[in-house]
């Protein structure tokens, strides 16, 4: 099957949330100091964190499918340049 990508949208809330709950879990099970946790408000402080840098800095966040089951996302944004980067390489995006 192929992958498909959408928009992320108001009401795929609740999937967003599932997809980052498990792909936080994954990332748990590979620490192996045991320093990462997942508290019951982690999801929704990441995904509501991530939705705004995307509405801030021109981004876009696209959801993953296969057939009707979401597999993942992409986020990207375009942040600004600091003041030592734009002397560094000059004023780009």
């Amino acid at each position: 099957m192929s992958v498909r990508f959408r928009e992320y949208q108001e009401e795929d809330w609740a999937l967003l949330l599932e997809v980052m709950c498990r792909f936080w879990d994954e990332l748990r099970a590979k620490d192996r100091y045991g320093r990462m946790i997942h508290p019951p408000e982690y999801g929704e402080v990441y995904c509501s964190e991530l939705l705004q840098k995307v509405a801030s800095y021109e981004g876009s966040l696209q959801l993953a499918f296969i057939g009707e089951q979401l597999v993942g996302l992409v986020a990207g944004i375009v942040e600004e340049q600091s003041a030592q980067n734009r002397v560094e390489l000059g004023v780009s995006r």
